[in-house]
């Protein structure tokens, strides 16, 4: 497990490997507890469990999960048996100065992360009606779920758990950086698969100095 890290910014240290099992398994209860008692925003819970996931499985910013669409996702030749799911294209990332927001293809790392993201796209999202817009965060007005309703979302969650007040949904992006490179992936690919100009800022994405 990785252990609990510190960085310049305290806010975005990464998630250790249970605080993410905790979190992720709490969404999918919250999910399951509304759906159980008839609650009017089951489907919100549903698909909130399902973006946490994004985050996750892809490395996100809340800034780039809001703005995916359904036909983001991609096959691609490093993935062959993932189908459609093998890379997800960034179309929102960071925005340097003026210049328009980076662009980026990230393949597909984690499995599971891509059997929830199918599971979504089968049995939750068509719940919101023929009135889809492509956005792949739908809410129950067709529009497009926010960053600040993310960040709220994910403080409701991290609190019940009684998790350090501290973390964002930026620390489950973290948290992707460290897994991926405690487990032995090469830094300059990761570096590549967040969006990062320099390996560096990766390392102290990680928590490593």
């Amino acid at each position: 497990m990785y252990g609990e890290v510190t960085t310049g910014d305290a806010g975005r240290r990464p998630m250790t490997r249970e605080e993410v099992r905790l979190f992720l398994d709490h969404a999918d209860e919250q999910a399951a507890k509304a759906l159980r008692q008839g609650h009017k925003g089951a489907l919100a819970r549903d698909r909130d469990a399902a973006l946490f996931k994004a985050i996750y499985g892809w490395g996100l910013r809340g800034s780039e999960v809001s703005a995916l669409d359904v036909t983001d996702f991609r096959s691609h030749p490093d993935a062959p048996g993932l189908g459609r799911f093998g890379s997800l294209y960034v179309r929102a990332g960071r925005r340097i100065g003026g210049l328009p927001p980076q662009q980026r293809t990230v393949v597909s790392v984690v499995p599971w992360a891509v059997r929830a993201l199918r599971d979504y796209l089968a049995e939750v999202r068509p719940r919101y009606g023929s009135s889809l817009q492509p956005a792949l965060w739908p809410t129950e007005r067709a529009g497009r779920v926010r960053r600040r309703e993310i960040e709220n979302r994910f403080a409701t969650y991290r609190d019940a758990l009684g998790l350090d007040r501290r973390l964002t949904p930026h620390s489950l992006r973290s948290a992707y950086v460290a897994h991926l490179l405690t487990d032995g992936a090469d830094l300059s690919f990761v570096q590549q698969q967040v969006g990062h100009r320099f390996p560096v800022t990766t390392a102290i994405c990680a928590g490593l100095s």
